[in-house]
């Protein structure tokens, strides 16, 4: 009807009785209301004024909930679709309005449904939005509401698998919700639907330019963005952008630096993926602070970061470079490992032990065998005895370097107690191979006498001398 008239008649009094057809005691029947709510939706297409007022009135009184439970009771998805559309249009909060028929009841179906992964449901949630030009209104709802509902989730999963998802991911939009997007846009069955989506935007959109708009444009927390541009095109264009990223990692604070480390250490991935472009990176103070924090939550099994960033360990650290900010570096670390408290945890030798077992940085501390070496072998720690198995197989005579005489005895003391335990397990193999780098052997037991004592011989066993003795005297 609407397609064949002519645009400028007045459609006022048809959207008024569409209106006043979808209130509570009038109950048209599923088909009815979904013709209607169609009809709606095409006056609102055309603009006509007084259609979002009617909807508002039936969004504040109820009516669209009181639909809703008919609907949702006899599964007639497509009017489920229009009057859940239309209520979070009116209300993206989806708070609850008054009880009039069934709207009560109504209103709990829209709960459960918005707690519902439904893909058919969601995809006529999508066509109406579409037609409406009110896609939109799905963040408006997240905002509202400060969460992502399922259905809402298949409904952005849905778009983002659409030939044309830059009608609702715009630049600012993914900007502003990607970290929430990189989590929620994925499923068992598109796993790299993200990186799809942004290899998509990077085409079809100004997202690059977008994102480097404005003095303090670089946000820490969309690293994770910024390493899927720069994962979406390996293009010379992106010269600048990495520079941009660059110098936005270099503006990074303690704090900051902290925070990443602590969670799914994005701008540390974004050093990397830079340096793996061939973009040179180096970080100072800031940086090395923030990882001297985080050794000591590893030595105390706080954290544990991403295995695929653990492999590359050592170009995160020489990010630091080789200058008197990696030297000072290695001797907060040393003392970090000296002045734990409790036992050392293995991760903080397979990631940092490297960084401490230079001989200048070792043998210039000398507690560092009554503090360090000693615990070690005390607590019987498999990652710190391998690591004290490299340190001796790289300086066999690093013991010699110490003036601390008592405390090296007392540890050559403890490695030799250990060699003569029966015990079978890696703890004691790591000692056994350091004793014997070090020239340690088992000590000797004590020898046992050739011949008795004399208290030892029996009263009955007389002397050959005594024995002679009798016979003579016979």
């Amino acid at each position: 009807m609407t397609n064949e008239s002519p645009i400028d008649c007045n459609w006022d009094s048809l959207a008024q009785t569409f209106g006043q057809r979808l209130n509570a005691g009038q109950n048209p029947s599923n088909d009815e209301a979904y013709l209607i709510l169609t009809g709606l939706s095409h006056l609102w297409q055309y603009g006509v004024a007084t259609v979002q007022s009617e909807l508002k009135r039936l969004a504040d009184e109820g009516h669209l909930m009181h639909g809703l439970h008919q609907a949702h009771s006899q599964n007639h998805i497509g009017c489920m679709a229009c009057y859940i559309v239309m209520f979070l249009e009116q209300n993206p909060k989806a708070t609850k309005p008054p009880s009039v028929g069934n709207a009560d009841a109504g209103y709990d179906s829209l709960t459960t449904l918005l707690n519902t992964d439904d893909n058919d449901l969601a995809t006529h949630i999508i066509n109406i939005l579409g037609t409406h030009n009110n896609l939109d209104i799905l963040f408006t709802i997240v905002d509202e509401r400060g969460s992502y509902d399922p259905l809402i989730i298949r409904c952005l999963r849905i778009v983002a698998d659409s030939k044309t998802p830059e009608t609702l991911y715009k630049p600012r939009v993914i900007i502003n919700y990607w970290i929430n997007l990189s989590e929620y846009l994925k499923d068992d069955e598109s796993p790299d639907r993200p990186d799809r989506l942004i290899r998509h935007l990077c085409i079809k959109s100004n997202l690059i330019e977008e994102v480097q708009k404005g003095e303090n444009a670089f946000n820490h927390n969309n690293a994770g963005l910024y390493v899927k541009i720069l994962e979406a095109s390996s293009s010379e264009s992106l010269d600048s952008f990495r520079k941009w990223c660059r110098n936005g990692l270099e503006t990074m604070n303690n704090d900051e630096w902290k925070l990443d480390l602590d969670n799914k250490a994005d701008a540390l991935n974004l050093v990397l993926t830079l340096i793996e472009t061939g973009t040179a990176v180096k970080l100072k103070l800031p940086y090395k602070d923030a990882l001297v924090e985080h050794a000591k939550d590893i030595l105390n099994k706080k954290i544990k970061l991403p295995d695929n960033i653990i492999s590359k360990w050592s170009k995160v650290l020489n990010v630091l470079g080789s200058g008197d900010i990696r030297k000072t570096f290695r001797r907060e670390l040393l003392d970090t490992a000296m002045n734990q408290s409790g036992k050392r945890e293995d991760g903080f030798f397979r990631m940092y032990g490297e960084e401490i077992s230079k001989q200048d940085i070792l043998s210039e501390e000398k507690m560092v065998v009554h503090k360090l070496f000693t615990p070690l072998v005390k607590e019987r720690s498999i990652g710190g005895l391998r690591w004290l198995n490299d340190v001796f197989a790289n300086n066999p005579n690093i013991l010699e370097k110490y003036t601390d005489t008592a405390s090296v005895q007392d540890f050559r003391e403890r490695i030799q107690d250990e060699l003569g335990k029966s015990v079978d397990d890696e703890a004691h193999d790591l000692i056994a191979s350091i004793a014997n780098i070090l020239l340690i052997e088992p000590e000797e037991a004590p020898q046992q006498a050739d011949t008795l004592s004399n208290n030892d011989i029996p009263e009955n066993d007389a002397s050959e001398e005594e024995k002679s003795n009798d016979r003579s005297n016979k």
